[in-house]
C-alpha cells in the first residue's frame, strides 16, 4: 500500500515538474517564432536561388555549359585573351570567344614580381567583363614544399610533412593564413591543395613530403589547412581522392591493391575533413581493385556519384585529375572519351593540362545533342558551377535574374 502511494506521489512530481518545465515565457515564446521565421526565410531564399540558377542554365548555349565544365592551363604571363571560339567546339562559324570554367597557373604563367603577377590576373577579368563572359576560378598549386607555384611571390611555405612535424596546429593555421591573404591579394581566388592522403608504404615515395603523415595528423593539420584558406578568401581543394601508390599517374595508372576495409580505412582522412565542406575534391587517376575493379576513380561512377556524392552526402564540387595525363590515354582512355566517361560518372569539372578544351568540348557537345540524359548530367554540374561561383562572388545574383 506504502509503496502504491508512493509511485502515485513520483507519477504526480514528474507530471508537475515536466508542466513546469514546458512552460514557456513570453520571451521565449517570442524568440522561437522568431528564430523559425528566420529559417523559414533562408529556406525560401535558397529555394528562390536554386530555381534561379536551373532556369539560368536552363537558358545558357550547350557551348557555355560546355566551356563552365573545363580548367584548364593557359598562357604566358603578361596578357590575357582566349585562343579558343565557339566555332572550335561546334563548328558553326561563331568566332565568339571561349573561356573556360577555370584555370590553372604553372610556373610558366608566374610573373617575375608581385605587380606583374597581378595585372596578368586583372586582365583575365577584364577580359571577361568586356565580353560578358562569367568569371573563371583562378587556381595555382601552392601545396608547399616542393610543390609551389608562388615561391618567388609569396612568403616561404614548407611542405605538408614539414608543417605537422615542426608547428603546432595555431601555428599551422597561421602559416597557411599568410598564404591565403598574398594569395588573394595577387587576385587568386582557389588553391589545389591540401594533399589529404594518409601517407603508407605504398604511397610514400610517390607523395614525397606531401602528406600530412598519419591520419590523426591528417585529420588535424588537414582542417588547420582548410579552415584557414576557406577563411580568408581561397577555395581549396582536397585531393587525390581516393588516393595513389608509388607509381607516378604521369607515367602508369596506380592500382591500389588495399582490401575494402583497409581502402575505407585509408580515406577515413576524406571522409572526415568532408565535413569541413571544402569547395572541390579532385579525384585520383587510381584504379582500386575492391571497389569497381579496372576503372579509375576520377571516371568512376561508383567512387564520383554512389561514395564521394551521395555516401558521404558531399555537395560541392568535384573536379577530375587532368585527362591528358599519358597513364589514362595508354589504358584506353584518350582525352576525348575519358571527357565523356567523367561526366557520365558525375564528375562537375574536367582537368586538362593544354591550352585548349574545345577539341575535348565538342565531344561532350555531340553527346549532348543525342542524347537527352547526358545532356541532364551537364546541367546538374553546371548548376552546382554556378552556385559555387556565386557563393564565391565570381557572379552576382543579379545575373541570374
Amino acid at each position: 500500500m506504502k509503496f502504491s502511494r508512493w509511485v502515485l506521489f513520483s507519477i504526480f512530481l514528474i507530471i508537475f515538474f515536466t508542466s513546469c518545465t514546458d512552460k514557456q515565457t513570453k520571451k521565449e515564446i517570442k524568440i522561437h517564432a522568431s528564430a523559425a521565421l528566420t529559417q523559414t526565410y533562408i529556406n525560401q531564399k535558397k529555394n528562390e536561388r536554386a530555381t534561379a540558377i536551373q532556369q539560368y542554365v536552363a537558358n545558357m548555349p550547350l557551348e557555355q555549359k560546355i566551356a563552365q565544365m573545363f580548367i584548364e592551363n593557359l598562357e604566358g604571363c603578361t596578357r590575357f585573351r582566349s585562343y579558343e571560339t565557339v566555332d572550335a567546339m561546334t563548328g558553326n562559324g561563331d568566332k565568339t570567344p571561349l573561356v573556360a570554367g577555370g584555370y590553372i597557373f604553372f610556373s610558366f604563367n608566374i610573373a617575375p614580381d608581385r605587380e606583374q603577377m597581378k595585372d596578368f590576373i586583372s586582365s583575365i577579368r577584364e577580359y571577361c567583363n568586356n565580353y560578358g563572359i562569367i568569371q573563371p576560378y583562378l587556381s595555382v598549386d601552392q601545396e608547399g614544399g616542393w610543390v609551389t607555384r608562388l615561391k618567388r611571390l609569396n612568403p616561404k611555405l614548407p611542405s605538408n610533412e614539414q608543417i605537422a612535424e615542426s608547428y603546432d596546429i595555431s601555428g599551422c593555421y597561421g602559416l597557411y593564413a599568410e598564404q591565403a591573404n598574398s594569395m588573394r591579394d595577387l587576385g587568386f581566388d582557389m588553391n589545389l591543395a591540401p594533399v589529404v592522403e594518409v601517407c603508407t608504404d605504398n604511397n610514400k615515395e610517390f607523395l614525397d613530403g606531401r602528406s600530412f603523415g598519419d591520419l590523426n595528423k591528417v585529420i588535424r593539420y588537414g582542417t588547420a589547412c582548410i579552415n584557414a584558406y576557406e577563411n580568408n578568401g581561397i577555395a581549396t581543394v582536397i585531393k587525390h581522392f581516393p588516393g595513389n601508390t608509388n607509381t607516378d599517374p604521369h607515367t602508369g595508372l596506380p592500382e591500389i591493391t588495399l582490401s575494402k576495409e583497409d581502402l575505407l580505412g585509408n580515406i577515413e582522412s576524406f571522409h572526415e575533413l568532408l565535413k569541413l565542406e571544402p569547395a572541390v575534391v579532385l579525384m585520383s587517376h587510381a584504379r582500386t581493385s575492391a571497389i569497381d575493379p579496372g576503372v579509375p576513380a576520377c571516371l568512376s561512377k561508383v567512387w564520383v556519384t554512389d561514395i564521394l556524392r551521395n555516401e558521404y552526402g558531399y555537395e560541392g564540387l568535384i573536379f577530375s585529375d587532368d585527362i591528358f595525363m599519358g597513364a589514362l590515354a595508354d589504358n584506353g582512355y584518350p582525352p576525348e572519351k575519358a571527357a565523356v566517361s567523367a561526366v557520365e560518372a558525375g564528375v562537375d569539372c574536367i582537368m586538362i593540362s593544354e591550352k585548349r578544351f574545345a577539341r575535348a568540348g565538342s565531344v561532350l557537345y555531340n553527346k549532348a545533342k543525342e542524347d537527352a540524359d547526358f545532356s541532364k548530367k551537364i546541367d546538374a554540374a553546371v548548376m552546382r558551377i554556378i552556385k559555387y561561383k556565386l557563393e564565391a562572388g565570381l557572379m552576382d545574383e543579379a545575373e541570374i535574374h
